[in-house]
């Protein structure tokens, strides 16, 4: 189904819009919009004057927040990093230039090897992601 969405109105009366159907929702460019219009013209083959008035959707989904991301042993020597976070979160860890990923399990509980042993002052930085949900990113320094 062809429809021609413009950047203004003045565009938009110079180009054919195909179909319009009022109180539709269109998807474009991840972003939803509602079409609304007093008059259409189902006259495909000519322009009309009377353009919908494309305003955006309210959002209907709300993503919720990660509340708890935090490790629980990253000590200098070790090559492990364990932490806590959201159930089931997919978990990435940057140190260094190295970045590793890991999945919470059912407790939020997580575990990462390393190729190399922890260094003092090595910047750790942790993002976690879930379908969803916002995604939450925090760092810490090696003590």
């Amino acid at each position: 189904m062809p429809v021609q969405l413009a950047d203004d109105e003045d565009s938009a009366k110079t180009k054919q819009i195909c179909i319009a159907i009022l109180g539709a929702t269109c998807y474009t460019s991840d972003e939803a919009v509602d079409v609304t219009s007093e008059k259409v013209s189902s006259d495909t083959t000519t322009d009309t004057d009377d353009v919908p008035t494309v305003t955006p959707a309210p959002e209907t989904t709300k993503k919720k927040t990660i509340s708890t991301l935090k490790l629980t042993s990253y000590k200098a020597g070790s090559k492990t990093i364990k932490g806590k976070t959201i159930k089931s979160g997919n978990v990435t860890v940057k140190v260094a230039s190295k970045t590793y990923t890991a999945k919470a399990n059912a407790s939020g509980v997580f575990t990462v090897k390393l190729s190399k042993k922890l260094v003092k002052k090595n910047k750790i930085t942790v993002t976690v992601k879930k379908s969803g949900y916002t995604a939450k990113k925090k760092s810490f320094t090696v003590k």
